[in-house]
């Protein structure tokens, strides 16, 4: 019971200490990139948020979505990545996540190979389920792009650049 609460309270530090670059896990602590928000927010349900963390040579993501209109959902499942270059990184769900204060965080664990990956190439697009434990299951997919209307800017993400910084 006490991992279990070390767990989410873990994942409560990495979401509130990103901007020192120093997130916790549990009692374990990890060189992370700042929070970044991915496409454009529409008017119902903020998009979603990405940070990368540094485990040794592997990395952690934690995407992070507003639940706000459904609470008691989370990012489950697979988390896909596909890459400027045709790549494509899954990322199998572990069942690492927490809720608070309306946003669902998801804990998501890559191998040395596929940061090996998003450090060569930029993120194109993302696929992710939003979902419960009750077979609630809606997939959602963000593109990371420039975009521009009347009342916002978005500039594309440069995920490769993002992620090298961890390594240097």
């Amino acid at each position: 019971m006490k991992k279990v609460l070390l767990s989410i309270l873990g994942c409560l530090l990495a979401v509130c200490s990103y901007s020192q670059n120093t997130c916790f896990i549990g009692n374990k602590s990890y060189k992370c990139t700042d929070t970044y928000i991915i496409g454009v927010q529409n008017l119902f349900n903020k998009n979603p948020e990405i940070c990368f963390f540094k485990d040794g040579e592997k990395g952690i993501i934690a995407f992070k979505v507003n639940n706000y209109m459904m609470p008691y959902t989370r990012v489950k499942n697979k988390l896909i990545l596909y890459l400027d270059n045709n790549q494509i990184v899954t990322c199998v769900d572990r069942g690492r996540y927490d809720i608070i204060d309306d946003y669902a965080t998801t804990l998501y664990y890559l191998t040395k190979e596929e940061m090996i990956k998003l450090r060569r190439s930029n993120i194109s697009k993302i696929r992710y389920t939003i979902g419960d434990n009750n077979g609630l299951n809606m997939n959602y997919s963000v593109v990371n792009e420039d975009f521009e209307d009347d009342f916002s800017a978005t500039e594309r993400l440069d995920f490769p650049s993002i992620v090298n910084y961890l390594f240097e």
